[in-house]
């Protein structure tokens, strides 16, 4: 990812801020002492809040090519980040975070600040990484698509609006998605080869789930896929990786691909739930390759 850093940048001080509100404690504390910190530095600060994906995707848009901002920053977990990328996708606007959701799994692939003074120092003053943009059927996505069983626990998360619950919301669901998925097959094609698997992530980034370290060589400044795919079928066997990836067990065995590709394509069952940047889509087939363009994103690394 160095070789991406942007050292042109100047002084941000007019940021617009898409902010999803159904944060928890610690997350609405973060907010509001960053911006506070912005303000008290004489930044001029225009907050929309919204938790409808398509307003947070629009409002972000809109303020791209306004050209009335420095920066457009995204207030909540990958969701939100997720709606931001999708507005301002193909425009020169940095895009900046303010990691108040519940899993926040890319500020910590980006080691971005975690306290509101160093958060807000890199808002006004970080480099930017020039990070090549990355669509799932014609749609820019951030870091991760899953197939299957993470998709399945994204649905019961949402369904029972877990949310709530924090961090204890996320591990019930995947707890519950361990006991109703069925490991259907998926189809997956390359470049250079086809194969089959029941659980399959295409990601960008070396972390899953915000602290395992699955796929060590991913970086985000390369326009390239980590394709993991979990060959075995059954809950026992689903079970067995789960702990071996808890246990940071080497990641690649004989149940656990891991494969690089720069296009890939997806078939199976229109019933196998997709989620993308923690997000639910329609489902298979899928088409996940990399644009000509880049999105610079705020990072607290000078």
């Amino acid at each position: 990812m160095d070789e991406s850093i942007d050292t042109g940048f100047g002084v941000r001080k007019r940021f617009c801020v898409v902010h999803n509100p159904n944060a928890g404690t610690r997350g609405r504390l973060l907010f509001r002492n960053t911006v506070r910190e912005l303000q008290r530095a004489g930044c001029h600060i225009f907050i929309v809040d919204t938790t409808q994906h398509e307003r947070g995707e629009r409002i972000a848009k809109d303020a791209a090519l306004s050209g009335r901002f420095d920066a457009i920053i995204a207030a909540g977990g990958d969701g939100t980040l997720h709606d931001v990328l999708c507005g301002i996708a193909g425009s020169d606007i940095p895009l900046g975070l303010i990691p108040s959701g519940t899993a926040n799994v890319f500020s910590r692939e980006i080691d971005l600040p975690t306290t509101p003074i160093a958060l807000a120092e890199a808002l006004m003053h970080g480099p930017a990484f020039n990070v090549p943009i990355s669509t799932c059927n014609g749609r820019p996505f951030t870091f991760v698509v899953g197939v299957g069983f993470d998709a399945a626990a994204v649905q019961i998360f949402e369904k029972y609006r877990a949310r709530r619950f924090g961090i204890f919301g996320v591990v019930a669901a995947a707890l519950a998605a361990l006991l109703i998925h069925n490991g259907q097959a998926i189809a997956i094609r390359t470049a250079e080869e086809e194969w089959i698997a029941h659980w399959v992530l295409i990601t960008r980034i070396r972390r899953f789930a915000g602290r395992l370290k699955l796929t060590p060589h991913a970086d985000i400044g390369r326009s390239a896929f980590q394709i993991v795919s979990f060959k075995q079928k059954g809950k026992l066997s689903l079970a067995l990786q789960l702990t071996r990836m808890l246990f940071a067990a080497p990641p690649q065995s004989r149940d656990i691909r891991i494969s690089e590709c720069h296009q890939v394509f997806l078939k199976g069952s229109g019933s196998i739930p997709v989620q993308i940047d923690g997000e639910l889509i329609e489902g298979l087939p899928l088409q996940c390759q990399f644009l000509t363009r880049h999105v610079p994103i705020i990072t607290g690394n000078k």
